[in-house]
């Protein structure tokens, strides 16, 4: 996993109202938490249980700069990140 989709995925951890299901919902729908943040605002509304207020939330560059903060520190102590996922079957 690349830098990028690290700061992603805490930049979504960091959210308000970004649960463990929102997120899943979001990534399943894009593709990965680096994609979120690259989608059209209009276009992640459009998601179920997605609304305008969780649009904001997403977008608060206060996550960006706290989700940051958290891999520098991850960074300095040297810590390994193991991301599980569960593919959702149909």
């Amino acid at each position: 996993m690349n830098e990028e989709e690290i700061l992603a995925l805490l930049r979504l951890q960091k959210t308000p109202m970004i649960g463990d299901i929102v997120a899943k919902k979001l990534i399943a729908h894009v593709g990965s938490a680096t994609d979120i943040f690259k989608q059209k605002k209009q276009i992640l509304q459009k998601i179920n249980g997605i609304g305008k207020l969780t649009i904001q939330n997403l977008f608060d560059s206060s996550n960006q700069r706290l989700a940051e903060l958290e891999f520098q520190y991850i960074k300095k102590i040297r810590l390994n990140i193991l991301i599980f996922w569960i593919k959702a079957t149909q």
